[in-house]
Formats: structure tokens, C-alpha cells, sequence
């Protein structure tokens, strides 16, 4: 097992090649048998003082709570993410 622990921001170039696959060709061809994907709920995580703040997104300009909902990925995503990690036997 690899001792290769490594964390990567989720952005929106990765979701136009799939979930999280080149997170998962990346753990793979440095010889990983695992990759973490992590799901939160914005409503749990994001601070109340900071849920109104305005900013700037590729989705326009929207509070910081809907940013973060927008960022969380579905269970199609989840699902997708498993069957790439079976392909490439991934844990």
C-alpha cells in the first residue's frame, strides 16, 4: 500500500473529464490503492456569519452557502466515481 497521501481541490475542469478522474489516474499511476472523496453539507459546514457573504463564482455572483452547494457533488457523481475506481481497482 502507498504511504502517497495527497489533497486536491475539486474544480470545474475536473467535472468536464468525469468525477474526479484525474484525481483517480492520478492515485493510480503513482501506484495508490486508494482515493478519498469528501461530502459535506453546507448547511452543517459554512459558518452562519458567513452563509450571506457575496462573491464572484462561475455560477455568478451568489452567496457563499449556495457557492458551496454548488461545489458538492450529486450521487451520480458518487456513483460515477465508484464504477471509474473498480475500472482502474481503486479502493
Amino acid at each position: 500500500m502507498s504511504n502517497v497521501h495527497r489533497r486536491r481541490s475539486w474544480d470545474q475542469s475536473q467535472r468536464t473529464t468525469g468525477p474526479g478522474q484525474t484525481v483517480i489516474d492520478a492515485a493510480s499511476e503513482a501506484g495508490c490503492d486508494a482515493v478519498k472523496f469528501q461530502k459535506r453539507t453546507p448547511e452543517l459546514c459554512v459558518p452562519p456569519n458567513q452563509r450571506g457573504r457575496m462573491r464572484e463564482t462561475p455560477w455568478g455572483y451568489i452567496t457563499y452557502l449556495e457557492y458551496r452547494r454548488h461545489m458538492e457533488l450529486r450521487l451520480e457523481a458518487f456513483q460515477e466515481i465508484d464504477r471509474y475506481c473498480r475500472e482502474k481497482a481503486i479502493v
